[in-house]
């Protein structure tokens, strides 16, 4: 019964670590600009609950990784 335990308990890790990875906020990312209206991008965030912004634009609005990432651990 503890294997299960253990198994289950990695399991609960592997969707911490990807909600963690997926916590990021993508609004005020463009396709490669950025956006054109005034929002303090940080403030956003914050108000949204994230823990923080995109680094990078372009890779903020196609970055599909978390859909396989949280795929696998549900699985």
């Amino acid at each position: 019964l503890m294997a299960y335990a253990s198994m289950l308990l990695r399991d609960i890790d592997r969707i911490e670590d990807a909600k963690k990875r997926m916590n990021i906020c993508p609004l005020g990312s463009g396709a490669l600009a950025g956006t054109t209206y005034p929002i303090d991008r940080k403030k956003v965030a914050d108000l949204l609950g994230f823990d923080g912004i995109t680094s990078n634009s372009l890779d903020g609005v196609s970055d599909r990784d978390f859909c396989i990432e949280l795929a696998s651990a549900l699985s």
